[in-house]
């Protein structure tokens, strides 16, 4: 698509006024797919994840653009005159790219019923920005927020790890304005005054949903961006950053491992998770006396270990962190993530109840140690009768731990398991090995 014929819809949608809404919707529509179009053949990705996506117009709506819910259905919706203010049709293609980069991190539903939704905004904006070559418009960067709390913010990492800073930040005074997007202290802040180059907003993320609703729209999302990422030609894939691949690639691989039977295995017994109870209210329709509430049937504390040692892949880890969905499938209770590799990265620990809320990031890259693991357990005075620690690993490190007689331990290893170099391990010990799904993936079939 040639972008004289771009800058020609730009010029139309400029000189069109307020009160032609029709007009301004038509020319502001042609302009979208033309940049669409433009994306399906320099950058395939977004415009296979944008053809997918229906686009609905409100000239109510405060911001150029923004994604959100229809029926468990992810919609763009624009606001053609507003729209009218982009200067370049370059803007327009950041813009874009922008909102297609909030639905590869799945942030709607990762942060769907979360407070604060001013400090999401700003978190997932620094999150999704550095991907871009100009972030759009009234949009937070990661530059902006080093101002906002006076330090350093690190490069490419989660959202959850911005919105951790935001919310812990003693905030540089001298960023006042920046202030006034903030939530803090469990106080809503007001949003700073609407301006006009107000380009990407958030809609309805905070929404309350049901789990069915939430299930439904996982489903939905993921199989859109499934279905985009198989159209995107290998050639084009080694152009993507990473990251970015290894989060598509793991929404496109189903877990393999039988977690059911592996629990059984370590534990005697399956913990049953949540039960119904009539004791107890129903949190999410509590005027509903006749709804049971949910009460745990066995407690057992499940903490994950993912190993970051420099030894691991982006794509191992992506796929280890990928087969935990299996787990959620059968454990209806929270369960505990951490990232390690000489030490566990405590300030990174996230608790999962449902697979959206899985984050694929590394932390760490250093050496390995298994020692680690125990070493933090035995601090929190973890014991067999209460908690399973499940590693996730190459398997790669000593030979020989002290384990302060903790043996509820469950390996998962992306190697065979001789390869283990613990030489008497406790508990019970797994392999991806004979996986085909992920041979293929990390490139050994």
């Amino acid at each position: 698509m040639s972008t004289k014929l771009q800058d020609n819809l730009k010029d139309k949608l400029h000189a069109l006024n307020s009160n032609q809404e029709v007009d301004l919707q038509n020319v502001a529509d042609e302009w979208i797919g033309s940049v669409v179009m433009e994306l399906l053949e320099e950058d395939r990705l977004f415009g296979e994840v944008l053809i997918q996506i229906p686009r609905a117009y409100d000239f109510k709506l405060n911001g150029m653009m923004g994604i959100n819910w229809k029926n468990d259905q992810i919609q763009l919706k624009i606001n053609p005159s507003r729209l009218s203010r982009l200067q370049r049709s370059q803007d327009l293609l950041d813009l874009l790219k922008h909102e297609v980069l909030h639905l590869v991190w799945q942030h709607p539903l990762r942060y769907a019923n979360v407070a604060h939704q001013n400090n999401v905004t700003m978190a997932t904006d620094v999150a999704v920005n550095q991907y871009l070559t100009d972030a759009p418009a009234g949009t937070m960067t990661k530059e902006e927020l080093t101002t906002l709390i006076g330090k350093q913010v690190p490069t490419h990492e989660d959202s959850q790890r911005y919105l951790k800073l935001i919310e812990n930040a003693d905030f540089n005074e001298d960023a006042s304005e920046t202030k006034q997007r903030l939530d803090y202290e469990g106080e809503a802040v007001p949003k700073a005054q609407d301006h006009n180059n107000q380009t990407d907003v958030h809609l309805g993320w905070e929404e309350m949903v049901g789990q069915d609703n939430l299930n439904e729209q996982t489903a939905n999302l993921q199989q859109m961006l499934s279905s985009a990422w198989k159209n995107v030609p290998d050639k084009q894939r080694g152009l993507l950053p990473g990251d970015i691949i290894a989060q598509l690639e793991s929404i496109e691989v189903q877990p393999s491992l039988n977690w059911k039977a592996l629990i059984k295995q370590s534990l005697g017994k399956m913990p049953l998770g949540k039960r119904n109870s009539y004791s107890r209210f129903n949190r999410r329709q509590p005027v509903r006396m006749d709804l049971p509430g949910k009460i745990t049937n066995l407690v057992i504390n499940i903490d994950v270990f993912i190993d970051n040692s420099g030894s691991m892949g982006e794509k191992e880890i992506a796929y280890l962190l990928n087969e935990l969905r299996g787990l959620l499938a059968i454990y209806d209770a929270k369960i505990d993530v951490y990232s390690f590799d000489t030490i566990v990265h405590e300030d990174h620990k996230y608790t999962i109840e449902a697979r959206n809320q899985i984050n694929f990031e590394r932390v760490g890259g250093g050496g390995t140690s298994f020692q680690s693991i125990f070493d933090y357990l035995h601090r929190r005075h973890a014991n067999n009768d209460s908690t399973l620690a499940i590693i996730l690993t190459d398997g790669w490190g000593e030979s020989k731990l002290q384990t302060f007689h903790f043996s509820n331990v469950l390996w998962i290893l992306s190697t065979a398991v001789q390869e283990l170099s613990v030489k008497k391990p406790m508990g019970k010990v797994s392999t991806l090995v004979e996986d085909g799904n992920y041979q293929r993936l990390v490139g050994k079939k």
